[in-house]
């Protein structure tokens, strides 16, 4: 290279490690600030200004709604989903904002797009920072976690939004918080616990037992009203509660109606590991109906190895607290029994559970595009 030819000059090196000192930059400052209406702040959240481009067109606009404001009001509640699972906005972010507003459908009509346009008049301005917030605010997380479709069922269902914040009224869009079902799991499991406690105290085994069933089956019964899982095996699940009430008030005995818990619990764990000794584990039947496996993880011969060691392992905890349980029963009295193995079995199980997650999730990634567990499990679009 000749001396009078130009080349590239690299900039001077600075002493020292490098550090996000400038303006704009808020790692020395704690990270994004949070507080009342800032929200939770996601990655790359203008590409979903740009993803709204695809969606005017779909956009269905009674008279004296307006596309800005529309989009604008739209896009805060998409960006609240995206930055839930804590990832950049998605179409389908915007689709269920959207869709929840009912801006994908025929237009409404009368009171229902008086309230609607009211909701988003003028939102577009940048003074109107307070509004959208106020939009963002109506629909909750229980909601924004949905899939798509069970969105619009919620919506439909009158379950999909909150109070109006402002004019502390419900509106026609606005529907009570659905989270209201879970606040109940809690109660739902300790219930039963503490009904046999109290009831086998007060007036023997036989009310205890009694109280700690009804409670049961009265679970049961709203879990299916909710639509949950429990619901196809209904049938067989109040049978069993009311067999094993009915055998253990008829017997009067402690060992026989506790026996009977302890001795399904260890059948269920042979059942396990016997499915993978003939080579069907169940969870690598099961398993897609929870997580959202594709078709070609589900055909990899890794998916199956970990799925039935997955199934021993639950089959293993299954045998391993029936011994723990019949250990206990006969080293303590039956309220103490009762009372320890719920505190036991609630972080125990939890442990098992997330050791499982974690393996399983590092053990399905030499499967060919399959991102791990946690992260399916994470994706809005799970069923």
């Amino acid at each position: 290279v000749r001396a009078t030819e130009r080349t590239y000059t690299g900039p001077r090196r600075r002493l020292g490690a490098w550090r996000a000192g400038r303006p704009g930059e808020v790692v020395d400052q704690g990270g994004q600030p949070w507080g009342t209406r800032l929200g939770s702040q996601g990655p790359d959240q203008g590409f979903a200004l740009r993803l709204a481009r695809a969606f005017r067109p779909r956009l269905r606009l009674g008279p004296g709604e307006h596309v800005a404001d529309v989009v604008v009001g739209c896009v805060g509640v998409a960006l609240k989903r995206a930055a839930l699972f804590g990832r950049a906005p998605v179409a389908d972010d915007l689709e269920v904002a959207f869709g929840l507003f009912g801006f994908l459908d025929e237009p409404l009509v009368g009171p229902a797009l008086a309230e609607r346009r009211r909701l988003f008049a003028e939102v577009s301005h940048h003074h109107q920072y307070t509004e959208v917030r106020r939009i963002v605010d109506l629909v909750p997380d229980a909601t924004l976690g949905l899939t798509r479709q069970e969105a619009l069922d919620a919506r439909d269902a009158g379950r999909a939004f909150t109070p109006d914040p402002v004019h502390h009224r419900p509106s026609r869009l606005v529907i009570p918080d659905p989270t209201g079902p879970q606040k109940g799991r809690l109660l739902d499991s300790v219930l039963p616990v503490a009904l046999f406690l109290v009831l086998n105290r007060v007036w023997g085994l036989a009310a205890g037992v009694a109280g700690a069933t009804l409670w049961s089956i009265k679970v049961a019964v709203s879990r299916r009203s909710r639509g949950e899982v429990v619901g196809r095996f209904l049938p067989i699940l109040v049978a069993y509660l009311v067999v094993r009430a009915g055998v253990g008030i008829w017997t009067d005995s402690e060992a026989v109606y506790f026996g009977i818990g302890i001795g399904t619990k260890a059948a269920i764990g042979l059942a396990l590991i016997g499915t993978v000794v003939r080579g069907r584990p169940i969870l690598t039947r099961y398993a897609p109906a929870v997580v959202p496996f594709s078709a070609e993880t589900q055909a990899h011969p890794g998916y199956h190895r970990v799925m039935a060691r997955l199934t021993v392992l639950l089959g293993a905890y299954q045998l391993a607290t029936s011994i723990w349980d019949v250990w206990l029963f006969n080293r303590t009295s039956t309220d103490g029994y009762v009372l320890i193995r719920f505190v036991v079995g609630w972080p125990a199980g939890t442990a098992a559970t997330m050791a499982a997650f974690l393996w399983a999730d590092r053990a399905l990634r030499v499967v060919p595009d399959c991102p791990g567990l946690l992260e399916l499990m994470e994706r809005p679009d799970r069923r």
